[in-house]
């Protein structure tokens, strides 16, 4: 076994992504790592966490499931208020108009 860590690059790289996406919050550091990694090695990444699926679309890095179906569409989400209920582009842990926290949603859900 060899053992990896990821280049600064490939990190911000992967920061960039899923910081686009909208999946910046819901990625561990090892996450991060982890998907870096697979553009240092060009390696298939291997996972069951849609996150890191989403993520690895976008940087178009091939990618293969353990347990659980694949992503089929890549996806850009959004983040609602739970107290106004407006909706952003960027994520923020709370609401600039109100102040109550913020939540994570597809695109199209109701």
């Amino acid at each position: 076994m060899q053992l990896h860590s990821a280049s600064g690059e490939s990190v911000d790289r992967v920061r960039t992504a899923a910081d686009a996406s909208g999946d910046a919050g819901v990625l561990s550091e090892t996450d991060i790592g982890v998907v870096a990694a697979a553009i240092d090695l060009d390696a298939t990444l291997v996972t069951d966490d849609y996150a890191m699926q989403n993520v690895a679309e976008r940087l178009q890095l091939r990618t293969q499931t353990i347990a659980q179906e694949g992503i089929t569409t890549t996806r850009r989400w959004r983040f609602q208020c739970q107290g106004c209920g407006r909706t952003f582009d960027d994520a923020s842990d709370r609401c600039p108009v109100c102040g109550a926290a913020l939540t994570r949603k597809a695109p199209g859900d109701g």
